[in-house]
């Protein structure tokens, strides 16, 4: 089955305004993009990672709109996460001035999405296993304020997990990303 890409412009595609380059470099670095000014060659590995970026987040708001749902006022984007060798935070600036309504954070062994995404809404309690023991799902704990989401991680436990209705796959590594609403 062939990909196209259609030829609508992005502003159009995605609802963002579009600039010309090195007029507001900081929206592209935060989208983890590379910012071209005006004048300069660009690298294909470079102009490829932009549109690697832009199609993985087309591809998130693609989903989104089949839901019917409205977009999230907040996506982190997907963020590498590994499994800590001691407890830690991973705190993330949503800026909503406002307590989020819902929340969903998912995750993926590749970045972008090359099979499934593993969604869940909040962390789970533990799972008892007579050979394995307790075991968490990552994050352990979450907590909002009206600017920032903050997630406790357990250390040695896995980032990502997965019944597969024999078994438990397991990630220690992997990304995540949370979407947020008002």
């Amino acid at each position: 089955m062939k990909k196209w890409l259609s030829a609508v412009p992005l502003s159009l595609m995605v609802g963002v305004s579009v600039q010309a380059a090195g007029e507001n470099c900081d929206d592209f670095v935060a989208a983890g993009m590379t910012c071209f000014e005006n004048g300069t060659a660009a690298k294909a590995d470079e102009v490829n990672a932009n549109f690697k970026a832009l199609l993985g987040e087309i591809e998130a708001l693609k989903a989104i709109v089949a839901s019917g749902q409205a977009a999230p006022d907040y996506d982190s984007g997907w963020f590498s996460v590994l499994t800590p060798a001691s407890n830690q935070v991973i705190t993330k600036n949503h800026n909503l001035n406002a307590f989020p309504t819902q929340y969903w954070i998912w995750f993926s062994p590749d970045d972008p999405p090359s099979d499934k995404i593993y969604p869940h809404g909040r962390g789970q309690s533990p799972n008892y296993n007579s050979t394995a023991g307790m075991s968490w799902e990552q994050p352990h704990s979450i907590a909002f304020s009206e600017t920032e989401i903050s997630l406790t991680l357990v250390q040695d436990q896995a980032i990502g997990r997965f019944w597969d209705s024999t078994t438990w796959k397991t990630w220690q590594s992997g990304y995540w990303k949370i979407l947020v609403w008002k």
